[in-house]
């Protein structure tokens, strides 16, 4: 009987094929889109995520280079230099933010964590990128500064109305307690 290659109470992976099949469905099952991206920036694969987020195929993107996918939609100068310039360098960042327009779903803001890993035996490195969109987030940042800014316009006029109906100045505290 083979040796498990790991174990955890009830649950054991006997193989490196259960090792692997399980690690994908992991990946799969993941909210975050993830991207794996091999040295020469082709997509070996992504999560439902991805393809549900950004409505692509998993036939579409595999085997494609990052820059290709949805008819070059994915060919971004900010994400040219994360993977073509900062990565090589760096290995990994973090947050990395990218702004653009998809012709299929809009505009989204993406906040990027990319590392590259080399496997163990040096045969393959790869590029992890997840991507977490962080759109409505920036949308409701944008608006509560919108409302903020128009609250306070509101006020400053309320303000001025104020001062005008008194005769040039609002009533200080102390001359409002001694109307009561």
């Amino acid at each position: 009987m083979a040796k498990p290659l790991a174990q955890n109470n009830s649950f054991a992976i006997d193989t490196r094929e259960d090792l692997v099949i399980n690690a994908i469905e992991i990946f799969d099952t993941i909210k975050q889109s993830l991207v794996v991206l091999n040295k020469d920036l082709v997509v070996v694969m992504a999560n439902a995520s991805f393809y549900t987020t950004f409505r692509v195929t998993r036939e579409q993107t595999e085997g494609s280079r990052i820059y290709d996918i949805g008819n070059g939609q994915w060919n971004i100068d900010k994400l040219r230099v994360l993977l073509e310039k900062i990565i090589p360098d760096n290995k990994s960042v973090n947050d990395y933010e990218v702004t653009h327009n998809f012709e299929s779903i809009g505009e989204k803001v993406m906040l990027l964590n990319a590392r590259e890993i080399i496997r163990q035996d040096n045969r393959q490195e790869v590029i992890l990128v997840a991507i977490e969109d962080i759109t409505l987030s920036k949308q409701l940042e944008r608006e509560t500064i919108e409302a903020e800014s128009k609250i306070s316009s509101v006020l400053e006029g309320l303000v001025k109305s104020s001062m005008r109906f008194s005769g040039g100045t609002a009533p200080q505290k102390s001359e409002r307690k001694n109307e009561h």
